[in-house]
């Protein structure tokens, strides 16, 4: 019984994964030489694809305006790729309509706040008493320098 439970629990390990996956692994072939990588176009977005890696696949994403080029194997320009972006459904927002009421009131005081101000609070800030407001420049010509 033992041995029957730890085989299934090791089948289950092998099998649950590969359900996780995200692109069919139809749709990722095994390739056998590890340096020719084989790519699949994701069928969610024109700039997603997917990269095999012994028949499991690997979620990429292009870079911000860029697609997937099936021919080249690359993120190319939107005008170089031929893929149109699956549609997309909205759903719309239910409505109520009926009349708005204008007459809205409010009751009691508006808040207020009294008292003394702590004594850590300033209401104005500091004027530097060492700035200069003007700056000597001098201007020289072939004859003479003229200070203004």
């Amino acid at each position: 019984m033992m041995r029957v439970f730890a085989s299934l629990s090791v089948a289950l390990l092998v099998i649950v994964p590969s359900l996780l996956v995200a692109a069919p692994v139809s749709d990722c072939p095994r390739n056998s030489d590890p340096d020719q990588p084989v790519f699949v176009a994701s069928d969610q977005s024109c700039s997603q694809f997917y990269l095999c890696s012994n028949g499991r696949p690997i979620l990429l994403t292009c870079p911000d305006g860029l697609y997937f080029n099936e021919d080249t194997d690359q993120c190319d320009f939107r005008f170089n790729v031929n893929c149109t972006e699956p549609a997309t459904t909205t759903t719309e927002v239910p409505t109520t309509e009926g009349p708005v009421p204008t007459n809205f009131t409010t009751e009691g005081p508006a808040p207020t706040t009294e008292g003394p101000l702590p004594a850590n609070v300033t209401t104005e800030a500091p004027v530097p008493t060492n700035v200069t407001t003007a700056v000597p420049i001098s201007t020289t010509d072939n004859t003479a320098t003229t200070q203004f």
